[in-house]
C-alpha cells in the first residue's frame, strides 16, 4: 500500500497475495539434521495418528450407546401403544411408561450434545443467577429418592443462603453424581449427601461405599468414554460421560470439583466459590 511514507507493506493484505518460493538459502544439512527431522515426522504422524484412533473410537462409541439406548425406550413406546390399542393397559400406566421411555431418549441426546460441546471447545450453556440453594437442593435429592426407592440416602443439609449459580445445571451435575454412586457403590450401605457453607464456598458432597474388591483411585473426573466405567456389570453402557459433564458443570459454575477415597468410601465434592457475592452474568 501506498501511504504518506511512500509503498509498505501491510500483514492484512500483502500476506493475502504474497508467494515466494525460496531454495538453497539455509545451511545445508548434514547426516544428524536429516535424522532429527525424520525423528520429528515420525512423531508427529504418530501423534496425528493417535488423534484420528482417538477420535474414530468416541464417534463409533457414541454410536453404540446411541443405537443401544435409544432403542430400547424406542421399543418399550412401541410395545406401550400396541398394547393401549388392544386395551390391555390403561390410558395412565401408559402415559407414564411413555413418558418415562421419553425421558431417557431425552436425557440421552442432552448427553451427547453436552459432550459433542465439551470437545468442540464450545462450552456449555450457563445462565447464572442468585437463587436460594437449600430448597433446590432439597428437591434435587427428594426427586432422586422418589426415582429411585431401593436406594437408600441420608441427607445433611446446612444453611447455604443464597448462590449464583445455573439451577438447572446444578442440578443436573448433582444427579450425575448421584447416578455415579448409584451404580458404582455397595448399596447395602446408604449414599451420604452433605451439603455446607463455609465463608463464600459451598461444598456439595455425594458420598458411596466402595464395593469390596473394587479398586477405586482418586482422580480427576475430566476424561470420558471411560474403559473401567463399561467394566461394570451393573452400569454396561456406562463411559464415564456423567463425572465428565459434572466436572464441566462445577468449572463453568466457577467451581472446584474434589475427589477423595475416605477410608472404604469414595467421595465427589463440588465446591462452588464466591456463590454469595458475585454479580450475575448469563455465559
Amino acid at each position: 500500500m501506498t501511504g504518506p511514507n511512500g509503498p509498505h507493506l501491510t500483514p492484512r493484505k500483502s500476506f493475502e497475495i504474497w508467494k515466494e518460493t525460496v531454495r538453497g538459502r539455509s545451511r545445508a544439512w548434514d547426516a544428524t539434521d536429516r535424522f532429527a527431522a525424520r525423528e520429528l515426522k515420525a512423531i508427529l504422524q504418530e501423534v496425528a495418528l493417535n488423534h484420528i484412533q482417538a477420535a474414530e473410537y468416541e464417534r463409533a462409541t457414541l454410536l453404540a450407546i446411541m443405537g443401544h439406548d435409544l432403542r430400547d425406550p424406542l421399543q418399550a413406546i412401541d410395545m406401550v401403544v400396541t398394547l393401549m390399542g388392544r386395551g390391555l393397559v390403561s390410558n395412565a400406566d401408559g402415559v407414564k411408561r411413555i413418558e418415562y421411555s421419553s425421558q431417557r431418549m431425552q436425557s440421552l441426546i442432552a448427553y451427547i450434545l453436552d459432550v459433542s460441546r465439551l470437545r468442540t471447545g464450545v462450552g456449555l450453556a450457563m445462565n447464572v443467577h442468585t437463587i436460594s440453594l437449600a430448597p433446590l437442593l432439597y428437591t434435587t435429592f427428594e426427586w432422586a429418592q422418589e426415582a429411585h426407592p431401593g436406594v437408600e440416602m441420608t441427607v445433611g443439609i446446612g444453611d447455604l443462603e443464597d448462590g449464583l449459580v445455573d439451577e438447572d445445571r446444578l442440578v443436573q451435575c448433582i444427579s450425575n453424581l448421584l447416578s455415579n454412586a448409584r451404580h458404582h457403590g455397595d448399596m447395602r450401605f446408604p449414599i451420604q449427601v452433605s451439603a455446607r457453607r463455609s465463608g463464600d464456598q459451598v461444598r456439595i458432597a455425594i458420598t458411596n461405599r466402595i464395593p469390596a474388591g473394587v479398586a477405586f483411585t482418586p482422580g480427576p473426573m475430566t476424561s470420558p468414554f471411560n474403559v473401567a466405567s463399561s467394566r461394570n456389570p451393573r452400569n454396561k453402557t456406562g463411559l464415564g460421560l456423567g463425572l465428565y459433564i459434572a466436572n464441566a458443570i462445577a468449572v463453568g459454575l466457577g467451581g472446584t470439583p474434589e475427589v477423595d477415597r475416605v477410608s472404604d468410601d469414595a467421595r465427589f465434592t463440588i465446591v462452588l466459590n464466591d456463590t454469595s457475592s458475585s454479580k450475575g452474568t448469563t455465559r
